[in-house]
């Protein structure tokens, strides 16, 4: 699937023309008039800072039967703002996101959306300070954990990664 991500040199747009810009339609093959609602729904999605468009009236729809998508463009397209738009780390200027129907407009959506959405940034949007283990507490306690879920998931990502021995250390110097 090819998105419109920007007008500048090298962008999207530039690169497929107006064929890169379109957004996929709901209905599941071998289901005809059933529509689903769509996994992800990007609306308009537009991102200025002062006089600058980071993002441009951007729309695509991802159906859970779509499998794994990927979000590709050259440098400055406008991929990583658009994912932090996506999660909620950013709000947009204009335009509306929804991940299973959810908004990122709303409040309480948000908060829902961050806690059901894993996002790996390029960099940490935290304190690269912050211990890896303090790390995991914030991310568990964001998500809604209870104590006791918390200290298992955190005890099966040590083990599953292997970070035992980073455990104090701090973020930023994990890559």
């Amino acid at each position: 699937m090819a998105l419109q991500l920007s007008d500048r040199p090298g962008s999207w747009k530039e690169i497929f023309g107006n064929q890169a810009s379109g957004v996929k339609q709901g209905c599941r093959p071998g289901l005809p008039g059933i529509t689903l609602l769509s996994m992800i729904e990007v609306a308009g999605l537009t991102k200025s800072y002062g006089d600058f468009p980071a993002l441009r009236d951007v729309s695509f729809q991802i159906q859970q039967t779509d499998g794994i998508t990927g979000l590709l463009g050259p440098n400055g397209a406008g991929k990583t703002t658009t994912m932090r738009l996506m999660t909620g780390y950013l709000e947009p200027t204009a335009g509306d996101v929804k991940i299973h129907g959810l908004s990122i407009q709303d409040e309480d959506s948000r908060v829902q959306i961050k806690r059901r959405v894993g996002y790996l940034p390029e960099t940490t949007p935290l304190y690269p300070e912050m211990l890896v283990s303090e790390y995991q507490a914030f991310a568990g306690r964001v998500r809604g954990l209870t104590e006791d879920r918390l200290e298992r998931r955190a005890r099966a990502m040590v083990d599953e990664l292997e970070l035992g021995s980073h455990l104090y250390s701090p973020i930023w110097i994990l890559s």
